[in-house]
């Protein structure tokens, strides 16, 4: 995301380990800040895409950047955590943002619903719309609720909230 404008990129990359245990080395993930101010960061076009326009979607190349060692975030070897908590964080913003555009598409609805005049009635008059309506708002409400029980468990330090926040994310876009 935003791969040909950023000027910070949180990069993970595979780096020689050594198992303390065994001394054998093997490739492990390791998460690094890149700044593109390094040099030899570069990007390609953006992609074209159906969805998400407003972010700037583009390959980034790295060709001999040198990247101080204070750049690693956690250990190194440990940047599967570092992802995860990324992860995390980005479903529990999506789940959490997309409480708002549902919020938009009801009020939406619901305005469509009292002005248009169908059959001689106006549409909030059917039985049919009032209960898809209602369960728009059941599922805003439901939404929400996994958003702040998320955002809960996140302000007290909780580490194990993934399973919660991947399903807000899948519950809130479907």
């Amino acid at each position: 995301s935003n791969g040909g404008m950023a000027e910070i990129f949180t990069v993970f990359a595979q780096t020689p380990v050594k198992d303390p245990k065994t001394g054998e080395t093997k490739d492990k993930v390791t998460a690094f800040i890149v700044e593109r101010g390094f040099g030899g960061v570069t990007n390609g076009p953006p992609e074209k895409k159906m969805g998400i326009k407003c972010s700037n979607t583009a390959e980034v190349h790295f060709e001999d950047v040198k990247i101080p060692k204070e750049n690693v975030l956690g250990e190194v070897g440990g940047g599967f955590k570092v992802a995860m908590a990324i992860l995390n964080n980005g479903r529990f913003g999506m789940g959490a943002a997309l409480s708002g555009t549902m919020r938009t598409c009801i009020k939406g609805a619901t305005d469509h619903a009292v002005q248009r005049v169908q059959f001689g009635k106006t549409l909030k008059e059917f039985g049919l719309i009032k209960g898809k309506i209602a369960g728009m708002n059941t599922r805003l409400y439901a939404t929400e609720a996994m958003a702040y029980m998320v955002a809960g468990n996140m302000d007290r330090g909780a580490q194990d909230y993934q399973l919660e926040a991947a399903a807000s994310k899948i519950f809130a876009s479907e």
